[in-house]
């Protein structure tokens, strides 16, 4: 095996590990965010302020997400050509979105005094359009303005040299996530850089991580990793004990402390080598596997314990929330395992079906 090959390899098992912790991480923030929402009148302001903690601390796993991504395929030896983007990855995203806008607009249906009504279905159009369906799905809407433009972004990365993506990096760096901290001070600058979101630099960012562009050695990882996640506490403490609104600037995706953990723990990841537990293994595979299905599953049973249920976690402290977790996670888990199932044995039924006709 070649060398270059290797390491492909070696990082990609680095890539399945991160999917499948940010998948649960993922998880984790949507509990206590919903939970923190839900009980906020009858829960103490500690508890309300560790929630949020919580839940800013685990806010680098869709930056994470986009960076494997980034990785994947903005590399110019990953055949991606247009009618694959839009066959496979946009069908994908689009067959999920429609799908899940369907599901969501039913279960609020089933749980409405009004129950199942044509206007609710009419809803659901207006909601697939609009993006006002439930608030995971701005993932897969954010996903697709992404793949749409993956062709041009991989001419760019094709087409640079190592300087040219340190200074594409630095300016979004600069322009996306940093100036923008002068809001802090009172002062909104006027200085832009006519890019939609940060999310495109993190798919870049991923990309000079994965080819060593820009690299850093596990010790620096470990030590960014810990300051960026004692910023992120203290920022997360002030901003929900004293209700310093101005501070959501420093915990949202384009802040300077989730680049900096987003980037400590996918350089990590990266240099992590196979584990040794064949199970733990397998374990972190399947949860990868089942990570798209996974995010947009576990919601349903968020909102179906927490809002339908009225089910208080608080009432067994954090433990509640840790069971509450692992309850969500198991149940989207299998669901998404169930389903995968199905879809692979309806694709092999449609595929014998073919070959018996074509005879």
């Amino acid at each position: 095996m070649s060398t270059s090959k290797a390491k492909n390899q070696h990082q990609i098992v680095g890539f399945n590990y991160l999917r499948a912790i940010a998948c649960l991480a993922i998880i984790i923030l949507h509990v206590h965010y919903a939970a923190s929402l839900q009980y906020v009148k009858t829960i103490s302001l500690q508890s309300f302020v560790a929630s949020n903690v919580v839940r800013n601390c685990m806010m680098w796993a869709v930056p994470c997400f986009i960076m494997v991504t980034g990785a994947l395929l903005l590399n110019p030896e990953h055949a991606v050509s247009r009618k694959k983007i839009f066959t496979k990855y946009i069908k994908k995203v689009l067959i999920a979105l429609i799908s899940f806008v369907l599901i969501y607009r039913i279960f609020d249906m089933v749980i409405s005094p009004e129950g199942i009504t044509v206007k609710g279905f009419e809803l659901a159009v207006m909601q697939f359009l609009t993006g006002s369906s439930w608030s995971p799905l701005w993932y897969l809407y954010m996903l697709i303005g992404l793949y749409l433009l993956l062709p041009i972004y991989r001419k760019i990365v094709s087409s640079s040299k190592d300087d040219d993506i340190k200074y594409l990096l630095f300016i979004g760096l600069l322009f996306l996530s940093i100036l923008p901290l002068t809001q802090l001070a009172g002062m909104k600058l006027n200085f832009t850089i006519h890019i939609a979101s940060v999310y495109p630099f993190y798919l870049f960012l991923g990309y000079a991580i994965s080819k060593q562009i820009i690299s850093m050695d596990k010790k620096k990882s470990v030590a960014l990793l810990l300051c960026s996640l004692a910023l992120i506490i203290f920022v997360s403490f002030m901003r929900f004990t004293y209700d310093y609104e101005h501070l959501d600037l420093l915990l949202s995706y384009s802040s300077p402390l989730n680049i900096i953990l987003s980037v400590s723990l996918f350089q990590l990841f990266i240099n992590t080598k196979e584990i040794k537990s064949k199970f733990v293994h397998k374990l972190f595979l399947s949860l990868d596997k089942c990570s798209f299905s996974i995010y947009l599953v576990h919601i349903i049973f968020v909102k179906l314990i927490l809002r339908v249920l009225m089910i208080n976690p608080y009432k067994y402290g954090m433990l509640g929330l840790l069971l509450l977790v692992i309850v969500i996670l198991v149940l989207s888990w299998l669901i998404s395992c169930f389903y995968l199932k199905i879809f692979t044995l309806l694709k092999k039924l449609s595929t014998i079906k073919l070959d018996s006709s074509n005879k």
